[in-house]
């Protein structure tokens, strides 16, 4: 592997693929690592917590598009591939579910009964926004993206 894309497109990063995690959901999968055996600044990808609303989607990396339209002077469809060859971008940050500890609440609260293990700090690499608008040419004037 390359980059973080093709491990993404080979499927290889799915979350239940790593051991030492704590279901708290299976569908959608929630998934945190006891907080206790975080010992690291940087949280190796195996311990991080994964949060889900939905599944995870499956996709055909071959087929699918980004369609970017509506409030652009260029209305773009990007292939995964065209995707990948746009300038990445790599920050070391903290993410932290706004429901982390939620288990510990008084009184209790609905939503996934997280611990203390719904924290990490990673160095994410990704495509920022900016450099799919810049493309589009997003106008001036444009309230939701």
């Amino acid at each position: 592997m390359h980059s973080p894309f093709e491990a993404v497109a080979a499927g290889i990063d799915r979350p239940s693929h790593f051991p030492g995690l704590i279901v708290r959901e299976r569908e959608p999968e929630n998934l945190e690592y006891p907080f206790s055996a975080l010992n690291s600044s940087l949280t190796r990808n195996e311990q991080f917590f994964v949060r889900s609303h939905f599944p995870v989607p499956q996709i055909d990396v071959q087929s699918w598009r980004l369609r970017v339209e509506g409030h652009v002077e260029r209305p773009l469809e990007l292939t995964y591939a065209g995707l990948t060859r746009l300038p990445a971008r790599t920050l070391t940050m903290v993410m932290e579910c706004a429901g982390n500890s939620r288990i510990f609440l008084s009184p209790k609260i609905g939503g996934v009964q997280w611990e203390q293990g719904a924290v990490g700090n990673a160095a994410w690499t990704g495509l920022p926004l900016v450099e799919v608008l810049r493309q589009a040419g997003l106008k001036p004037g444009a309230v939701e993206i």
